[in-house]
């Protein structure tokens, strides 16, 4: 399987944030955790980091 362009970059922009990005959001959300190329991309962005 050749590998997707997109994870790629998932993984090079998770460095140093894949901590924060995949914290537990809260008990009852489903997913229960954030990591998702989405949040790495907007936290990039706004520089800054909160739980949503």
């Amino acid at each position: 399987m050749r590998a997707n362009p997109a994870l790629r970059k998932h993984r090079v922009l998770r460095s140093g944030f894949a901590r924060v990005w995949c914290e537990p959001r809260s008990a009852g959300c489903n997913p229960p955790y954030a990591c998702t190329l989405g949040f790495e991309i907007f936290f990039i962005k706004n520089n800054a980091l909160f739980y949503v």
